[in-house]
């Protein structure tokens, strides 16, 4: 209670709670939630809910398809960000989304990303024994952490990426942003095989769209193509066994679950 903390400070009261926090796992057994706690160079704090772990263990164990997880982070929770590992719960009607785990981190450090994601791994092996597929947007390289996995990267993100890269870098009109974005969405979405994908992108790279500006014919060419070749095109959802892989993939349950926590952040900031 607030009343009996000695400091009303976050991070001395979250220090307190780490030895105070227990959560049971499928064995009965009380672990800590606070998993991890650095406060120098920077402040990275694991949450685990084991318990929910134990599910996405079973559910790797008992599934004929790959799980789905989902991966993404939530700026501004108090001075921080908040970085949530969901899961689609296929024995539930409706998959529902649940989240296991969690990491605040005062940085945007790829390196505490991969160690949070490695160190859940190293505790939920069918995370390294199944095939699972992780959602993110495109900042995230995740190696070997999930060594049979696919790394599938938000459709969305992706088109906002190519946005902001044409508006910012590319000095382009309102106009060719337009026609650009839109000839991107027609490869993304129309193309259903990695042939068709190269004989189009073949055609649209000598149109004078791409021709007279060999900025963005090199961020395409170098950059945005071979990644969503890898990572985001219709065959390789196919591939990773997605329903409907012609409709693309997005990380639209992590934007649930951030919408969420915003609202909770809210209403713990409305005075009683």
């Amino acid at each position: 209670k607030r009343e009996l903390c000695l400091l009303h400070d976050a991070l001395y009261n979250a220090y307190q709670l780490s030895f105070q926090l227990k959560l049971t796992n499928r064995k009965g057994e009380s672990k800590d939630f606070i998993e991890h706690f650095l406060l120098h160079p920077r402040i990275v704090i694991q949450l685990w809910a084991h318990h929910l772990l134990g599910s996405l263990e079973f559910l790797l164990n008992i599934c004929s398809k790959p799980v789905v997880l989902h991966y993404d982070t939530v700026f501004n929770v108090g001075d921080y960000y908040l970085s949530t590992l969901t899961f689609n719960h296929s024995l539930f009607v409706g998959e529902p989304i649940i989240p296991c785990a969690y990491l605040v981190h005062s940085r945007r450090y790829h390196s505490d990303h991969k160690a949070f994601l490695a160190d859940i791994a190293d505790n939920v092996p069918g995370l390294k024994t199944k095939e699972v597929n992780i959602i993110t947007d495109r900042e995230f390289k995740f190696g070997d952490i999930f060594p049979v996995g696919n790394h599938l990267f938000c459709w969305n993100h992706i088109q906002n990426d190519v946005h902001w890269y044409l508006k910012n870098h590319a000095k382009c009109t309102a106009e060719e942003l337009n026609q650009l974005v839109n000839a991107f969405q027609q490869l993304m979405r129309n193309q259903v095989t990695e042939d068709e994908f190269d004989v189009e992108w073949n055609r649209l790279k000598n149109t004078d769209l791409f021709v007279s500006k060999p900025i963005i014919l090199h961020y395409f060419e170098t950059s945005l193509i071979p990644m969503f070749k890898l990572h985001a095109a219709i065959w390789i959802l196919k591939s990773a066994g997605l329903s409907n892989p012609n409709d693309g993939v997005t990380n639209n349950c992590s934007e649930s679950m951030n919408a969420v926590l915003h609202r909770l952040q809210q209403w713990k900031q409305v005075p009683l």
